[in-house]
This record gives structure tokens, sequence and C-alpha cells, in this order.
């Protein structure tokens, strides 16, 4: 795991996240959204995995209420995503701890399907 460990920044600010925002969407429409990504943009990376324990990491952080993930590109050039906690009051905890190294799709994909079933 690449990561950077940092001391958490408190923060004083309005509380507008609360970590249980509905971010649910229906397969199909998930489907057709990932459809439209992939035929606006074919030789693309379309997916990143993460591990749980990085997810966990980042989340079980004082005052993280969520994440942000960042469209970022990697020192070889292929693109890449920086996770980052995000407190409260919508702030990054940018001193805190930050994963990246997903494993990017292609080439590390479901085999199976190029849809979520």
């Amino acid at each position: 795991c690449a990561c950077i460990i940092l001391l958490a920044a408190v923060s004083n600010a309005q509380q507008i996240y609360s970590g249980n925002e509905d971010h649910s969407i229906m397969k199909e429409e998930a489907n057709q959204l990932l459809a439209k990504f992939r035929n606006q943009n074919p030789n693309d990376i379309f997916a990143h995995y993460f591990g749980k324990q990085a997810i966990m990491s980042v989340l079980s952080q004082p005052g993280v209420v969520g994440l942000r993930f960042y469209n970022a590109v990697a020192k070889d050039g292929r693109k890449t995503l920086v996770i980052v906690g995000v407190d409260g009051s919508g702030k990054d905890i940018a001193n805190g701890l930050l994963e990246e190294r997903g494993y990017p799709c292609p080439p590390d994909c479901d085999p199976d399907t190029n849809t979520i079933r």
C-alpha cells in the first residue's frame, strides 16, 4: 500500500455532511451511465479496484464521514484515483491517511462482463 500518514486536521466549520447521504442508483441506470462513458472513452480506464482495508483505513480516521475520489495521473502517466477522507463540513482531511494505487480496469476487470450484474 502506498499511503501517506499525517495528522488529521480539526475543523470548526458548519456540518453539511452526515455520512448518511443517499447515493443509491438502480442497476439499469448504472449500466446506462457506464455504457455512455465507455462509448465516449473506449480506450480509457473506466474503473479502479480498492481493497476493503484501504477504504476502511481512510473511513476509520477521526472526523471522517465520507470519501472524496480525486482523478489523478500517476508518475507512469496512467490515470488513477486519490482517495481522501472528508469531514462533516465537507473539508478534505488532507493531512490524514490518503490512498492511491487502485488496480485499474482495464486490465484488472471482471472477466465475465462489462456491466454490473
